[in-house]
């Protein structure tokens, strides 16, 4: 028997888990109280378990079945030799991990270090702080930083091997968020943390980004930020940085600078793109160009008295204002902020609007769409230009939110008896979770179409995940 419970080991190692499994059930039938072949088929359910959620072929009763399983064969173990019980807690734990189950596996570490008195399950109560934390999403997000920070210390993790990685909000959707970035690295310096964030993700939607990324860049350095992600190609960053370099003492006597720059000259100054005066709006079309949200219910009001009709505003007015703008987007005219302006714009005068658009016709039932951020995913800003510029456009849009598992999707269209969903992703570490979706829908065989989007997304990744639109 133990030359073939070190071959089932060797089959894991090498994760031929339908070997080893088929090896650990002909050895359970001859010795069915050997509690060491129930943790190893343990290990290969799991092996298995996670292989299948990666891919995301399992129904939410598939998960459920299979946890259970994994979960019967490491208790067997906890009655084994010491050994066996040390695999079943690391096993569970692992377990826990894999199906999003933080503080179930928190609360097996606790329970594995008061038994053993060891911190060798530091790995897995890391991850799931990490994975909490993520997934919680708490707005108040100092407060769950310092809990994380105290845990970690706990693991004794020393300060100076952790690196905070601050998420940075586009102003261009979030004016605030540059300064919400200083406030968190001013805090990561009082705690004695490293920081380093995303400096193009600041500038998105914003013309000159090296410029606005080398100006925050100066501004973080300040703040103590202590690294940053950035294109290594962009003039203006190294000239930023090797002027820092100078201005905080690292750079003795100018000894890089010096020859660096010896021969360098100003750029002329920027006059391409003089700013206008601002003319107030005096039409409703010219609210929506100008994204003049706060004088449109005025002017529509004014269009109405003088014989306006609702239909003709809609179909005349509004929305050829809103196509102009989507035009001038992408001529690179407007840019992310006024894109955003001129679509809530149009959302107020079409608010305005729309009890006599229904008072003319009776209550129109609109076609309703579903849209959300995938899971893992929490950059929304396409996601909600979409549903502005859908709602304007005669959908009835039911915003899931981001960070939506796929099974969560598929039951709010379900739920609003919505025919198409569309799926948003920022990043090509997400923007694989779509799949889910698709398959969810295909294997319910539902009457739902599914189109998707985002920064990484292709029309040639659209098809191959067999979506029906790409936008």
């Amino acid at each position: 028997m133990p030359n073939r419970i070190k071959e089932i080991e060797t089959l894991l190692e090498k994760e031929a888990y339908e070997e080893a499994l088929a090896l650990t059930e002909r050895a359970l039938s001859e010795d069915p109280d050997d509690r060491s072949l129930y943790v190893l088929r343990g290990r290969g359910r799991l092996g298995l378990f996670g292989r299948a959620l990666d891919e995301g072929s399992l129904s939410e009763e598939e998960k459920e079945s299979r946890f259970a399983a994994v979960k019967s064969d490491f208790a067997n173990g906890f009655t084994g030799s010491p050994r066996d019980v040390v695999l079943s807690y690391k096993g569970m734990m692992m377990l826990d991990l894999a199906a999003g189950r933080e503080e179930d596996c928190i609360a097996l570490c606790e329970k594995y270090r008061e038994e053993f008195r060891s911190t060798d399950c530091n790995y897995f109560w890391a991850s799931a702080l990490l994975g909490e934390y993520e997934r919680e999403g708490d707005p108040e997000k100092l407060k769950r930083a310092e809990k994380l920070l105290r845990e970690a210390e706990a693991l004794r993790i020393p300060r100076r091997l952790m690196l905070v990685d601050i998420l940075a909000l586009a102003v261009s959707s979030k004016p605030e968020g540059a300064l919400a970035c200083l406030d968190m690295i001013r805090w990561c310096r009082e705690q004695g943390l490293p920081t380093t964030l995303g400096l193009s993700n600041l500038s998105f939607g914003l013309p000159a980004r090296d410029l606005l990324n080398a100006s925050f860049l100066c501004m973080g350095a300040g703040a103590g930020l202590s690294s940053c992600i950035a294109n290594p190609s962009a003039a203006r960053l190294h000239e930023a940085f090797d002027a820092l370099n100078v201005l905080r003492g690292h750079d003795a006597h100018a000894a890089v600078f010096i020859p660096r720059y010896a021969q360098w000259k100003a750029a002329a100054p920027n006059t391409a793109g003089t700013v206008p005066a601002a003319a107030r709006a005096t039409t409703v079309g010219e609210a929506v160009l100008q994204g003049a949200k706060e004088n449109v219910r005025p002017l529509l009001r004014a269009a109405l008295e003088k014989g306006g009709q609702p239909f003709t505003l809609v179909n005349e007015v509004l929305i050829p204002a809103i196509t102009e703008v989507g035009n001038r987007y992408e001529r690179r005219e407007y840019f992310l902020p006024q894109l955003i302006r001129s679509a809530e714009t149009m959302q107020t005068a079409f608010a305005e609007l729309k009890p006599l658009l229904e008072k003319s016709r009776g209550p129109e039932e609109r076609p309703v769409i579903v849209v959300a951020t995938v899971e893992g995913d929490i950059h929304d800003i396409g996601k909600n230009i979409v549903a502005l510029l859908l709602g304007n456009h005669g959908f009835d849009v039911i915003d899931a939110g981001k960070d939506v598992p796929a099974e969560t999707i598929v039951a709010c269209a379900l739920e609003h008896k919505a025919h198409i969903i569309g799926l948003s992703a920022l990043m090509t570490t997400t923007m694989v979770r779509m799949e889910d979706t698709i398959r969810l829908i295909r294997e319910r065989r539902l009457p739902i179409r599914v189109m998707v989007g985002g920064a990484a997304v292709t029309q040639a990744f659209a098809d191959a995940i067999g979506a029906d639109a790409y936008c």
